[in-house]
């Protein structure tokens, strides 16, 4: 098929599954990478969330200051990546 995408078979599996077996410093870097993406991926939320409440209990962050500009401008750049309705301001 030219130009279009190889079928896949089992060799590329087999391959990376050996390479585990066969150095396990592989398999725990990949380990410790992605419990590493899900901790930031918490951490963000929780900070996306805490604005919520800074924003109501400090008058001075309640105006338009750089951290709410920051959010915003967050949310701007999220809208024009994914579809309408996916992005919650």
């Amino acid at each position: 098929m030219e130009g279009g995408v190889p079928e896949a078979d089992g060799s590329a599996f087999k391959e990376c599954i050996s390479l585990s077996k066969n150095n396990p410093y592989v398999l725990r870097l990949a380990f410790s990478a992605g419990i590493g993406g899900l901790l930031f991926d918490y951490d963000t939320g929780v900070i996306s969330g805490s604005l919520l409440y800074i924003r109501e209990d400090f008058k001075d962050v309640d105006r338009k200051t750089w951290l709410q500009g920051k959010q915003e401008e967050g949310i701007q750049i999220l809208r024009k990546i994914y579809p309408e309705g996916e992005v919650e301001a």
